[in-house]
């Protein structure tokens, strides 16, 4: 799982870490820390957590397991490029919309579009505020560094688009799309 700093580290603002889940609560989790921090010093081996199952990045199954755990899904990376608001890479809001269009065509490039756009929550924002917003054209692993909680759609096909629902935190699909 990663961990975010506050302060951050002398050279890394986050580090991954192991946690012993000792409890579940649907789609949170509750477990110690299993490793000691590099530089965020703030936590220590033991320190209780809480996390949402999105957050997890890797999994080691006790060797007396009951049952067999389920199969993992195989390792993928996330080269494709995508655009996103700069404001959800900065942390400062998740993402909030996120659609699929036909990828803009890039040659040869070994990176290519993979058609995903990502825009933060402009709520609340005036119209200039939100023209004026500036996005990058990078991995798609870079967004999802800032948030994951997308993830289980990315490959949702092409015309999908979804919102966040405020009071579940979940993306709903939209049906009004290319």
């Amino acid at each position: 799982m990663t961990f975010v700093g506050e302060p951050g580290g002398k050279t890394y603002g986050a580090e991954r870490m192991w946690v012993t889940i000792t409890e579940l609560f649907g789609s949170t989790l509750s477990g110690r820390l299993d490793n000691v921090p590099f530089e965020l010093h703030q936590l220590r081996v033991g320190d209780g957590v809480r996390f949402e199952r999105s957050q997890v990045l890797d999994i080691q199954w006790n060797e007396d397991r009951e049952r067999a755990p389920p199969s993992a899904p195989p390792y993928r990376e996330y080269w494709d490029h995508c655009f996103v608001d700069r404001g959800v890479l900065d942390g400062e809001m998740p993402v909030y919309y996120l659609y699929r269009e036909t990828p803009d065509d890039q040659g040869d490039d070994k990176y290519p579009d993979s058609g995903w756009r990502f825009r933060g929550d402009w709520r609340g924002v005036t119209e200039e505020e939100f023209q004026a917003w500036e996005f990058d054209y990078i991995a798609i692993g870079k967004v999802l560094n800032a948030d994951d909680s997308w993830v289980h759609l990315i490959d949702a096909p092409i015309g999908s688009a979804f919102i966040r629902n405020d009071k579940t935190n979940e993306f709903i699909r939209c049906e009004d799309n290319e």
